[in-house]
C-alpha cells in the first residue's frame, strides 16, 4: 500500500518550473504578491511540486522590460509562463511563446470590451479573465431597471481609460438611461476634489453614484466623498473590486463581479479557508482569479501523467472543464479562454445572477470596434 502510493504521487504529480510576469502598482500594492500567493496555493492544495520563478516587469507597460524578462523565462526553459501584463504586449508575448513553443497563461481582469490581444491562440497560448466589462454592463442595466434612470459617475484617471464607463452608460442607456454627468480625477487626494465632486452632485438631477475606484483609491473615495457626506447618501453602485471601504456602509450600495467570496462551491470555500489559515487574510478577486487561473494550468499538468510533455499539456488544456471558485469552468475552444461566468450583483440582502448573451457580446463588440477608444495598455484595472 505505500509502494501504491509513492509510485502513484511520481506518475501524476511531477515536478515543474512556472514563471509568473507580474507588474507592480501603487494604487494596488498588495496586487502582485496576492497574485503570486493565489497561484501557489492552488499547486500546493492539488500537492504539485513547483519551482517558481517570479519576474517583475515594472509599472505600467514598458514593453522592452516585459519582452526582456519573458526572454529569460524561455531561456531559463520553464515549463510555463503566466502573464499579467498590458494589452500593448500581448502581441509580443504571444508571438515570443508560440514561436519557442512554450506555453504561455495569459491572466487579466478583463476590462476592455476590445481585447482582441487578450484570447488565446491554441495550442501555445491560453487566457483566463473575468470579463469586467460584461459586469460593468450587467451593472449598467441592472441600474436602469432598478434603481433610477439618470446616474453621475465618479472615476479616476487612469481607471477613466477602460471601457468600464462606458459599457456601463451603453446598458443604461439602452434601458432608457444615462451617465448624465462624469466627474474624474488625476488624483483622489488633490485638494480639489471634494469641492469637483459636490458641485456635480449638487448641480444634477442623479438616482445614484456609481465609482470605478479599487486598491488604496476605494478607501480614499469613500472617506472623501461617502463619509464626508458629498454623496449626500445618494445609492452607490461599483464592481466588487473595491468594496472592502465600505463594510459598514448603511445606505443602499450595489456592486457585482463573477466572483464573490460567498459563492457556495467546495472549490470557493476550500480556497477561502486555506488563504485565510495560511496567510492571515481574507480572499480578493484577485488572489480568487490567480488560484482559478493556476487550477487551469494544473488539468494540463495532471495529464503529462509524470514528465511534462508541453504538447500533452497544451490539448489537455483546450478540452478543460473542471470547477473552479466561480463554478463550472468551459474553455471555450475557439478563443482558448474561459467562457465567460455569470455577473453575481449583490443589492443589499438581494443577490442575483446576470449574464450577457452570446448575441448582445457580439453585437457590443462589434459597435465599440467602431468607435475611437482602445482602452488604456495597463495591466490593471486599478493603477
Amino acid at each position: 500500500m505505500v509502494w501504491a502510493f509513492f509510485y502513484f504521487h511520481a506518475k501524476n504529480y511531477m515536478s515543474i518550473t512556472v514563471g509568473i510576469l507580474i507588474p507592480r502598482s501603487d494604487i494596488f500594492p498588495t496586487l502582485p504578491l496576492h497574485i503570486v500567493k493565489g497561484i501557489k496555493l492552488a499547486f500546493e492544495n492539488e500537492g504539485i511540486d513547483v519551482q517558481f520563478v517570479v519576474s517583475d516587469i515594472g509599472k505600467g507597460v514598458v514593453q522592452d522590460l516585459v519582452m526582456a524578462k519573458a526572454n529569460e523565462l524561455i531561456m531559463q526553459d520553464v515549463d510555463i509562463t503566466i502573464a499579467y501584463a498590458g494589452k500593448k504586449v500581448l502581441d509580443g508575448l504571444k508571438t515570443l511563446f508560440k514561436g519557442a513553443k512554450k506555453p504561455l497563461m495569459l491572466m487579466g481582469m478583463g476590462p476592455n470590451i476590445i481585447r482582441e490581444e487578450e484570447y488565446g491562440e491554441a495550442p501555445y497560448i491560453a487566457g483566463n479573465s473575468f470579463d469586467m466589462w460584461h459586469t460593468n454592463y450587467l451593472l449598467g442595466e441592472y441600474a436602469a431597471k432598478h434603481i433610477g434612470k439618470n446616474g453621475i459617475a465618479s472615476i479616476g484617471l487612469f481607471e477613466g481609460g477602460y471601457q468600464f464607463l462606458p459599457a456601463f452608460n451603453e446598458a443604461a442607456v439602452n434601458n432608457g438611461g444615462a451617465i448624465v454627468a462624469t466627474h474624474i480625477t488625476k488624483k483622489l487626494d488633490e485638494i480639489d476634489f471634494t469641492g469637483d465632486l459636490n458641485n456635480t452632485i449638487g448641480t444634477t438631477a442623479a438616482d445614484y453614484l456609481v465609482e470605478f475606484y479599487s486598491g488604496v483609491d476605494s478607501q480614499r473615495f469613500f472617506d472623501l466623498c461617502i463619509a464626508s457626506g458629498i454623496s449626500k447618501g445618494l445609492p452607490i453602485i461599483t464592481p466588487s473590486i473595491g468594496t472592502e471601504p465600505f463594510a459598514g456602509y448603511d445606505k443602499r450600495i450595489v456592486h457585482g463581479l463573477s466572483w464573490q467570496p460567498f459563492i457556495k462551491n467546495p472549490v470557493n470555500e476550500r480556497m477561502m479557508t486555506d488563504f485565510r489559515e495560511k496567510y492571515g487574510e481574507e480572499c480578493n478577486a484577485y488572489i480568487a482569479l490567480a488560484y482559478e487561473t493556476a487550477l487551469w494550468i494544473i488539468q494540463g499538468v495532471k495529464a503529462c501523467a509524470g514528465k511534462f510533455n508541453a504538447t500533452t499539456y497544451c490539448d489537455a488544456i483546450t478540452a478543460a472543464n473542471f470547477q473552479s471558485p466561480r463554478g463550472e469552468f468551459i474553455v471555450n475552444k475557439e478563443l482558448n479562454t474561459n467562457a465567460p461566468f455569470p455577473t453575481i450583483i449583490v443589492d443589499g440582502e438581494a443577490v442575483t445572477s446576470h449574464s450577457l448573451s452570446a448575441e448582445l457580446e457580439k453585437n457590443l463588440i462589434e459597435l465599440f470596434s467602431g468607435r475611437v477608444q482602445a482602452g488604456w495598455f495597463n495591466p490593471y484595472p486599478c493603477a
